[in-house]
């Protein structure tokens, strides 16, 4: 489709003006979801930016296709 919105990726840093996090503290989380209704999760240690935590998995194209309908309008 043209003019379509495909993927919506949502990016958390979790820094704060507070003391500096952990090494080993997950501090980034990035979240992307596809428009089939798969999608994947991924966290990452503050430290070195390692990969720590991910996850994919996949839910029915009905129950995402409402959020990406409303995704195009806003364009």
């Amino acid at each position: 489709m043209a003019n379509t919105i495909d993927k919506i990726k949502l990016n958390s840093e979790n820094i704060c003006f507070g003391p500096e996090p952990n090494f080993d503290d997950e501090t980034r989380q990035i979240l992307t979801l596809y428009r089939d209704g798969h999608f994947v999760f991924r966290g990452y240690r503050y430290g070195d930016k390692t990969l720590t935590r991910k996850k994919v998995a996949k839910v029915s194209p009905k129950e995402i296709q409402q959020l990406f309908d409303e995704a195009d309008c806003k364009k």
